[in-house]
């Protein structure tokens, strides 16, 4: 699995995934997001669990590669399905309302909604090819 997150590097181990949320409804728009729930992310060690309308799933993600290019960080993983436990803490959470869509075939473009700010970033199965520039001019 990739993950390309929009961002701009604020140092050589820092990046910023924030844009102005008032670009949200021009993502909305160009690609036809569709507003999905609100989600509360938590982080555990390497476990993703995602609660939406009172649902949990919980992933095992699994790092590969990392690195930078062109205004995107890629990340390479492999995640898997993790059974299910009880927790009180956990390491990070984050809540927002998530906005999707499947462009490209098989690029899912996701918007997660803060309260002050967005975030972008394209997942799919595959290496993105880039050769019509898709990733690097097709945004902001």
């Amino acid at each position: 699995m990739y993950n390309y997150y929009f961002c701009s590097p604020q140092n050589s181990k820092i990046y910023d995934q924030k844009l102005n949320i008032n670009k949200l409804q021009y993502f909305i728009d160009k690609y036809n997001l569709i507003c999905k729930d609100k989600v509360k992310e938590y982080w555990i060690n390497n476990v993703n669990i995602i609660s939406n309308n009172g649902h949990l799933s919980f992933h095992k993600i699994i790092d590969g590669t990392m690195g930078y290019d062109n205004n995107y960080l890629i990340h390479n993983y492999d995640k898997e399905i993790c059974i299910p436990f009880n927790f009180y803490e956990s390491h990070l959470e984050d809540e927002y309302t998530i906005y999707e869509n499947i462009i490209e075939e098989d690029i899912k473009i996701i918007i997660k909604k803060y309260d002050d700010y967005i975030t972008l970033h394209y997942e799919s199965e595959n290496i993105i090819n880039n050769n019509n520039n898709f990733l690097y001019y097709n945004n902001i």
